[in-house]
């Protein structure tokens, strides 16, 4: 069964730099990490993104790969709120997080 996640784009912060914000949501694995990698690249504009984790209920180790390659292009931070499921593996796997959004766009300000 392929697991499915949604990707929306999510308010920026009043204040600050001007950010993107991508908000993804469901469930992110082998069955649909390069979809979720790709959708993500296809709404990337020029500028710095923050990818919402924080309603994402399941990632796998493809899934880290995959934020992990769009992490590498640079200009581009995670947000994973306090009580995600995923927050324990991301720290496992050595995933730079911010506990909110808005901590997410300053740590892209400088």
């Amino acid at each position: 069964m392929k697991a499915e996640f949604t990707l929306e784009e999510g308010p920026a912060p009043a204040s600050g730099p001007e950010v993107r914000v991508l908000s993804v949501g469901g469930e992110i694995d082998a069955t649909n990490a390069a979809e979720f990698e790709e959708a993500v690249l296809e709404r990337r504009a020029p500028g710095p993104l923050v990818l919402d984790l924080t309603p994402v209920l399941y990632c796998d180790s493809a899934a880290f790969a995959a934020l992990d390659r769009v992490l590498a292009q640079g200009g581009a931070a995670v947000a994973l709120g306090g009580d995600n499921p995923v927050r324990r593996a991301a720290s496992i796997m050595g995933l730079a997080f911010h506990d909110t959004v808005e901590l997410a766009v300053r740590s892209l300000a400088g």
